[in-house]
């Protein structure tokens, strides 16, 4: 069952926002950050537009050179203490200070797009198939995106962020230059 609605995009009213310089900056070093991620025990993990990740304590940000994981990556999720990411069609966690390990591999020839994660899940995402992973058990469940195509009869689909709520995922699609959102079952 797939469920359509248009949504409306809001512009966030920046002139309100207060900004903290964090002690690297006073120090003279800037972090241009990507992504931040709650750690599980306090701080931040900062994963920086060069693909490199290091974390923030509130004092020290560490490692003082380099990345915590062995090489740069692009797209990542944090979730039960580790990175998450994709190569090609495969799945990947690492764990701060850690070697890749090989979580799943999806059918040769699929080139996953994004990668998010929501409540204990792991979503991700080609040009044919939205595929949600469930972190406590390791069920993959997968769903053509062919309807979403037909109903508006777009080229090319950009989910942009997925959100589980009660089995249910409600998807953030770009179609070509207008934003809708999608409720969608996998059960």
């Amino acid at each position: 069952m797939v469920g359509v609605s248009p949504l409306s995009a809001q512009t966030l009213d920046q002139t309100s926002s207060i900004f903290y310089p964090l002690p690297a900056f006073l120090q003279g070093k800037v972090f241009v950050a990507k992504q931040l991620f709650l750690g599980d025990e306090g701080g931040i993990w900062i994963h920086d537009i060069h693909g490199k990740v290091v974390f923030f304590d509130g004092q020290t940000i560490l490692p003082r050179r380099g990345s915590v994981l062995p090489k740069p990556y692009q797209e990542l999720v944090y979730q039960q203490g580790a990175f998450w990411t994709f190569i090609d069609n495969e799945l990947y966690r690492t764990y701060p200070g850690g070697e890749p390990d090989l979580i799943l591999s999806l059918t040769p020839g699929v080139v996953i797009k994004n990668i998010g994660a929501s409540n204990g899940y792991l979503w991700l995402t080609d040009n044919r198939f939205f595929y949600s992973y469930h972190l406590e058990d390791g069920e993959l469940r997968t769903l053509s995106l062919s309807k979403l195509y037909q109903l508006n009869q777009a080229s090319n689909i950009i989910i942009n962020d997925a959100v589980n709520v009660r089995n249910k995922w409600v998807l953030i699609i770009f179609y070509g230059i207008e934003t809708i959102m999608v409720i969608v079952n996998l059960v």
